[in-house]
């Protein structure tokens, strides 16, 4: 090692000291990564908020069988419960709650796992990659037999669903339509059943009668019952710890009457913040505050043989300049990058196996030994920051498929014992999902496809990048190589010549007759043709919010990417950010490419998407060229 990494090594081992003084907590991001040089921190306390699909609801818990002790002695929450949906809340400390002695969860879990321990048998997983899937949060959303074909197409084995919105005659016909088709569902048990089905057997039974014994016999193939959804959240305080593992016991109780219990698991998703240290792997240990909850969990796992499933997003890390992360190591792509950890001296090449890896060492800790785990919601988005394109969600996406279908494992775990179950996050993009500042506008981007249902990219969720010679990825980069390279914030850059066909001089699709320009927030048409048609002085290009989301996205997409035009005025804090919109924000970026062109018509054409007016655009400091 020479003297310069020595002292950064030596730098960033004080730093991991102080950090963890203060109980290791980021605040703000979901992993907490850190990285200088080689070297990094992972501190996945600080993983708060995720794009979760859960509605936040109170839960108390009544009478009946499996009554945890009292919780009066449980800390006070840190954070109140969010009032958005499904809108991630960072609470505004920096470190976690204070360690604190909880009562069991449940008393037939033992406070202290057994130091030996031999997994139960379970059934084994459908050894494919799945999808998760949310209702109600779309303008336009797609019929059941589309969403259905949809999945096909992307060769998923199982569909995760969310707790919200699942009585929706949306999400019921949906599930419906699969079956016959083989597909695993995992049906969830929303946020505000937990108490009920914890308290009352009876209730639980009801559950399994209605939603999973009825559909079973349809046809619906079930594999997996998700008791709500990340219940260790700060924003939930300790709302869940003493209901959640009681509820599942009666879940499991109920398919055990059912005869479904060989083939049916019982697991809850949590946040990667049930950890405490994650970083290197070899130190992967659970947040002691939230051991009341987590050793009751594993005892059962244990006990029914079923997976410690958590939902991880190394996108949020990433999207720090400060953190200085390989952006190619983030996103998986191979030979990016080698972190080796420097007790086990098992060598990581992507994020992802290192934070699994330091999940199954904090497991075995409490003396479980070879616990399966899974990945709950896993993704990148491609749009609403600088890194979130489609071309990097592209890579992300397919390198992870392609490394869990390869069977190859993590360096922990290797080959068969590695493999996780996991579950892309998601299918569709939801333009309706909340937002806040610490969050962005890319919680609307997550999905594969498009609202409509146009694919963004290519993805076979069967075989991915890397698992075939005939499943290789494209040579041509379209991508940042670095996670502080400027974009636009709905569309990535690809710094390269444009090409002598731009997409602002091809012809598009006719815009369809029945619609008129300046319904969806753009601007109306002009009525002077000739105008129009000649452009020139005191003319600008916007976009005809007639054209499809895909036809405004791509237009976006070229303009600051081949375009070579600077995006930096959409980005968040810019002066056109707001209003935070496609049509806003394409509007602003194509009068741009337009403008530099010498306002030609052909330089606004965008495949349908521009139109030139004759009135100036342009609102407050956001000025139109």
């Amino acid at each position: 090692m020479n003297a310069t990494r020595d002292r950064a090594l030596r730098g960033w081992l004080w730093i991991l000291f102080l950090l963890l003084s203060y109980g290791g907590h980021g605040g703000q991001e979901r992993n907490g990564w850190r990285e200088e040089g080689n070297g990094a921190i992972l501190l996945a306390s600080a993983q708060t908020s995720q794009p979760s699909e859960e509605l936040p609801e109170s839960d108390s818990a009544g009478d009946g069988p499996y009554v945890p002790p009292p919780s009066t002695s449980l800390p006070t929450p840190t954070t109140p419960p969010s009032t958005s949906l499904r809108t991630p809340t960072t609470p505004s400390s920096t470190s976690p709650p204070t360690p604190t002695t909880v009562p069991s969860a449940s008393p037939l879990a033992p406070t202290t796992p057994p130091s030996t321990t031999t997994p139960a048998k379970s059934t084994a997983p459908s050894q494919g990659v799945g999808v998760n899937i949310g209702f109600g949060l779309s303008s336009k959303p797609l019929t059941a037999s589309e969403m259905v074909a949809i999945v096909m197409k992307t060769k998923a084995s199982s569909v995760k669903l969310f707790g919200d919105f699942i009585d929706t005659p949306e999400a019921m016909a949906f599930i419906d339509a699969l079956a016959g088709t083989g597909i695993d569902v995992v049906i969830p048990v929303a946020l505000q059943q937990i108490a009920k089905l914890a308290s009352d057997y009876n209730a639980s039974r009801d559950f399994v009668q209605s939603k999973v014994k009825v559909r079973l016999d349809k046809s619906i193939a079930i594999s997996t019952i998700a008791v709500g959804n990340e219940v260790l959240l700060p924003e939930h305080g300790t709302t869940y710890w003493a209901t959640i593992v009681p509820a599942m016991r009666n879940v499991y109780t109920a398919l055990q009457d059912f005869g479904l219990h060989t083939s049916i698991k019982v697991i809850t998703p949590l946040n990667f913040n049930a950890l405490q240290a994650t970083y290197p792997p070899s130190a992967g240990a659970f947040n002691q505050s939230y051991m009341g909850t987590i050793k009751p969990l594993l005892q059962f796992l244990n006990e029914t043989g079923s997976s410690f499933m958590v939902n991880i997003y190394p996108f949020y890390p990433t999207r720090d300049p400060n953190n200085n992360i390989v952006l190619d190591f983030a996103l998986g792509v191979p030979g990016s990058k080698v972190d080796t950890d420097p007790v086990s001296g098992l060598s990581y090449t992507n994020m992802i196996d290192m934070m699994m890896d330091a999940l199954a060492i904090a497991i075995e800790k409490e003396g479980f030994h070879g616990m399966p785990v899974a990945i709950g919601e896993v993704g990148w988005p491609t749009g609403g920051h600088q890194i979130a394109t489609v071309a990097n969600a592209e890579k992300f996406n397919n390198y992870l498929v392609g490394q869990l279908m390869s069977k190859k494992g993590t360096p922990k775990r290797p080959g068969a014992q590695g493999w996780m179950q996991v579950y892309i996050f998601e299918l569709l993009d939801e333009d309706l999902k909340p937002y806040t500042d610490l969050n962005g506008a890319f919680e609307r981007h997550w999905g594969m496809y498009y609202m409509n249902g146009t694919g963004k990219y290519a993805i076979d969720l069967s075989v991915g990048w890397g698992g075939t010679a005939s499943t290789v990825p494209p040579t041509t980069p379209t991508s940042p190589t670095s996670a502080t390279s400027p974009t636009s914030p709905i569309a990535p850059i690809t710094p390269s010549t444009p090409s002598t066909a731009p997409p602002a001089s091809q012809s598009g699709p006719i815009i369809p007759t029945t619609c008129t320009p300046g319904e969806r927030g753009g601007k109306t048409k002009s009525l002077n043709q000739t105008l129009t048609q000649a452009g020139g002085p005191n003319t600008y290009c916007v976009i005809n919010d007639c054209a499809s989301d895909v036809s405004i996205q791509l237009a976006i997409d070229w303009v600051c990417g081949q375009g070579q035009v600077g995006c930096t005025a959409t980005q968040e804090g810019g002066p056109c950010f707001v209003p935070n919109t496609p049509v806003s924000h394409g509007s602003f970026l194509v009068n741009k490419y337009y403008a530099s062109q010498g306002r030609k018509p052909s330089a606004c054409i965008f495949n349908g998407a521009g139109m030139i007016i004759g009135e100036n655009p342009s609102y407050g400091a956001c000025i139109y060229n």
